[in-house]
């Protein structure tokens, strides 16, 4: 069986009636056919819109006994042209989430923009990744390891909101939110990010973005250690209990998931928020449960919406 998130049956509440059709662009890769046979046998997904080399979808359909009166094949082996029928199809119901399946993620989020012909809306997505960790006392979020590869301050106003909102769906009604940094000081010649983070601190607390505890810059040991933050005597409403690390940048917070997963065998779940309807978003090297996880985790958090 699948890894379930706690929070799947713990914290969201939905009509078991309720399911969603998966829209899965370039899904040419059997992980991606074993997670929705799951998603069809949990019940959360009714049918699925497949977008590629329909020989290849039919034959790996074929061999992992999906039924495939509920699949519906569309032919293209262009990646912008999968990517813009799959928004086309994405968009004609509610109960619809889009799963770039085996496109690489930026490919994937220059087809979309170039596809609803707003590269803007990228500014107003960001990449969100739920962890389990093995012997760790609570789930963490880490904020954003893809969409935003160097991101200035608006755009981290931006991916702040959105963890906000994101968690708030998750029922933490003020998630504990570290600003990461390399250390837990501002240094204005070196470290604009720390820079960046007392920004948002102060943003927070003048009621500019409301619904989280919010504080930084911390490095990542006084964010998630009691005992690191006071050794180093740092005092904080977030250090040592936070659940959402915001990182400073792309390459940290990719670096960061990777980690957890192959060193610390964390369980994930992986969305991209912000445009209205969640998007389907593991990595395309991530395992079955991976995928899986993260199709119901958007199903969740689509649920929640409507």
């Amino acid at each position: 069986m699948p890894y379930r998130f706690k929070c799947f049956d713990d914290v969201f509440s939905r009509d078991t009636a309720e399911s969603c059709h998966m829209v899965v662009v370039r899904p040419e890769e059997k992980l991606v056919f074993d997670a929705l046979l799951r998603g069809f046998n949990d019940g959360f997904i009714s049918g699925a819109s497949l977008i590629g080399d329909s020989g290849r979808i039919q034959t790996l359909a074929r061999e992992v006994h999906l039924d495939e009166k509920k699949l519906d094949v569309f032919h293209t082996t262009d990646d912008a042209e999968a990517v813009r029928q799959g928004i086309e199809i994405e968009k004609t119901s509610a109960g619809n989430l889009l799963f770039p399946g085996q496109m690489t993620s930026q490919d994937f989020l220059l087809h979309y923009g170039n596809a609803l012909g707003d590269l803007k809306i990228l500014d107003r997505l960001s990449h969100i990744v739920l962890f389990e960790v093995p012997g760790f006392d609570r789930l963490i979020v880490v904020t954003d390891p893809t969409v935003h590869v160097a991101p200035r301050l608006a755009e981290k106003v931006t991916i702040l909101k959105n963890v906000v909102g994101f968690c708030h769906k998750l029922g933490w009604n003020k998630p504990l939110i570290a600003l990461i940094a390399a250390i837990e000081k501002i240094d204005y010649l070196h470290m604009p990010h720390t820079v960046d983070s007392a920004a948002l601190v102060k943003m927070v607390q003048i009621g500019q973005i409301k619904g989280a505890v919010v504080d930084g810059p911390l490095a990542l040991d006084n964010a998630v250690s009691e005992e690191a933050a006071a050794i180093k005597g740092i005092r904080s409403p977030v250090a040592g209990t936070a659940n959402v690390l915001m990182m400073p940048a792309a390459e940290a917070g990719i670096l960061l998931c990777k980690i957890l997963v192959y060193f610390a065998r964390a369980c994930s779940a992986s969305v991209v928020v912000g445009g209205g309807t969640p998007i389907v978003f593991p990595s395309r090297s991530d395992d079955v449960a991976t995928k899986y996880n993260s199709m119901r985790l958007a199903f969740e958090l689509a649920c929640v919406k409507r």
